[in-house]
């Protein structure tokens, strides 16, 4: 049984990919602004980042298996910043830039973060 409850198109991280669960950060709003009376505004979709220390070539193919081209849109589950959880119906899981976003290491790969946009319940 998976310690964590994050999904990708209903599919367990751990249990179901054998992945290890990634440090998560989320946003309610996909731009935050600043407004003309002093106050600051958010705007737009939330979106999440997906932060995996260390994957092995095998996991790294397995998690990009989910993503045609540069980005796709699947359903997942993740952690909120209050460590409860949230599904969402609709978000657009995008590949991550290299070395940007994911650096190649002996075994695998380090430091590799996967974003999702446009999240949707």
């Amino acid at each position: 049984m998976a310690d964590y409850d994050y999904e990708i198109n209903g599919d367990n991280i751990e249990d179901d990919l054998s992945l290890p669960p990634p440090r998560s950060e989320h946003s309610e709003y996909g731009v935050i602004r600043p407004g003309g009376d002093g106050k600051t505004y958010g705007d737009g979709f939330p979106w999440c980042l997906w932060n995996f220390d260390f994957l092995t070539t095998a996991m790294m193919t397995t998690l990009l298996g989910y993503i045609t081209g540069q980005s796709t849109v699947v359903s997942i589950k993740t952690r909120l910043n209050d460590s409860t959880y949230q599904a969402y119906t609709t978000a657009v899981m995008h590949r991550p830039k290299v070395p940007d976003d994911a650096v190649r290491v002996f075994g695998g790969w380090s430091n590799i973060k996967i974003k999702f946009t446009r999240l949707e319940v």
